[in-house]
């Protein structure tokens, strides 16, 4: 099982749509991964310090990962309002994740069910990352 230690994610607005489009984790950004305690993790989440809500858009298409067993269905993002010095390079949006192979279906299911392509973040939470994610 894959360790991400601490991470810090860009999270969707309460009242935004991706929050529906996942299987049981918030839809995030990731920011920082594997960071190795909480004492970097919150000085790492001081710095980024959101003056203002971050628009992204999806871009590309939805594809599927794989990191030492554990699978991920995700989509590239960009920000349009305006690119934050930290916005992590290859940025995209996590919507499933499993232990074990996602199939097609699955995926073209997903594809259906995002209408909404733009989405509004405007705060970061600090997450453990160990473990089963439905845990984190």
């Amino acid at each position: 099982m894959e360790d991400f230690k601490y991470c810090i994610w860009l999270i969707p607005d309460k009242n935004q749509e991706w929050i529906n489009y996942t299987n049981g984790f918030m839809p995030h950004i990731s920011i920082h991964t594997k960071i190795e305690d909480i004492d970097n993790a919150n000085k790492k989440n001081e710095e980024i310090n959101i003056k203002e809500p971050i628009s992204v858009k999806l871009v590309s298409n939805l594809k599927k990962t794989i990191t030492n067993g554990f699978y991920a269905i995700q989509q590239d993002v960009i920000p349009i309002n305006y690119r934050p010095h930290w916005w992590p390079e290859n940025a995209h949006v996590s919507f499933i994740y499993s232990y074990s192979d996602i199939d097609n279906e699955s995926v073209n299911n997903l594809k259906l069910k995002i209408k909404q392509k733009k989405c509004i973040m405007s705060s970061t939470i600090i997450k453990k990352c160990t473990g089963n994610y439905k845990n984190w």
